[in-house]
């Protein structure tokens, strides 16, 4: 059962009314409704935050470990390529 006419969650948030002006404004400019556009700016900032937790944890893993091609390796790769047809 379903109750209310939506399929989201609702919430109530408070904005600077500066900010809460300049999203209605591009809301209206873009036909997007005021949910899809908060929708989609939190989806965005979060995406965004996640990946640059990511960045950060392969920072952390790259100070200290050697991240150089080993050698025989890298002679192997570049004598596969030769036989690869272009």
């Amino acid at each position: 059962m379903v109750i209310g006419y939506t399929l989201g969650m609702k919430t109530a948030i408070s904005l600077p009314d500066d900010l809460y002006q300049r999203a209605e404004v591009f809301a209206q400019k873009h036909n997007y409704s005021r949910s899809e556009l908060y929708a989609q700016a939190l989806d965005t900032f979060l995406k965004t935050y996640e990946q640059a937790e990511i960045i950060r944890q392969l920072n952390e893993v790259y100070e200290t470990e050697n991240s150089e091609l080993d050698a025989a390796l890298a002679q192997a790769q570049f004598a596969a390529l030769s036989k690869e047809k272009w």
